[in-house]
């Protein structure tokens, strides 16, 4: 018991030192999508049509619009999109508190047309984002 105690002291904290020290993550890490300012071209909906969940669907102006809720980060879309305004960057902090931070838009957009102007274009006849 006296050498569990001992070792324990030695170890001193284990937890990660967040926020003051942000977190390094695999460069595999697919992270928190993000949309460039701008919109599809024309007819385009290449990245719409690979999405295996549904959960990219063309908002108002052709924005791309993600709900994160169904989004399974397999980065289909992001390959898919010629233009590339979608990507995905390292932010690990997806939590969201409120249903429209659910839905991913350009902010540009998002600044211009406050809530609830990505319901029906998130939720796509679903009764809200994430389901």
């Amino acid at each position: 018991m006296l050498q569990i105690l001992k070792a324990r002291l030695h170890q001193q904290y284990r937890t990660y030192p967040y926020p003051e020290k942000m977190p390094v993550m695999a460069p595999r890490y697919v992270g928190r999508p993000q949309i460039a300012n701008g919109t599809c071209q024309g007819d385009c909906s290449a990245c719409v049509g690979v999405c295996p969940t549904g959960a990219l669907s063309r908002g108002p102006d052709n924005r791309p619009v993600i709900d994160l809720g169904l989004c399974i980060f397999c980065r289909a879309c992001e390959e898919a999109c010629q233009h590339k305004l979608i990507t995905f960057t390292q932010e690990f902090s997806m939590a969201a508190n409120k249903k429209e931070d659910l839905c991913v838009v350009n902010a540009e957009f998002k600044r211009a047309k406050p809530w609830p102007w990505n319901y029906a274009a998130c939720s796509a006849g679903r009764s809200s984002c994430g389901r």
